[in-house]
């Protein structure tokens, strides 16, 4: 997070990111990726709520937040994700006849 604090390009953000992903992908099977995706859009949900109405100050929580930010967008939807969100679209309608 030190890069982006001190105003480096997203091009040279982009293969930490990435070297995140890869790591996300080979590691986790679709239950640890779900379960992370999840776990890290509620820590950025909560920080930032918390962040908006209490005056404190962690550092390592706002690095974290902002590093989460530029992470969960890169990260793939897994396989069950993606079916239930093209699974309604492609599924044949009966009528009712």
């Amino acid at each position: 997070m030190g890069l982006y604090l001190n105003g480096a390009d997203r091009d040279k953000l982009d293969p930490i990111l990435d070297a995140c992903v890869a790591t996300y992908n080979a590691d986790l099977d679709e239950d640890g990726q779900v379960d992370f995706k999840g776990k890290a859009k509620a820590f950025v949900r909560t920080y930032g709520f918390l962040a908006s109405i209490l005056t404190y100050s962690n550092s390592d929580w706002e690095k974290l937040s902002i590093f989460l930010n530029f992470l969960i967008p890169k990260l793939p939807a897994p396989k069950e994700e993606e079916l239930s969100q093209h699974g309604s679209s492609t599924m044949p309608h009966c009528s009712g006849s």
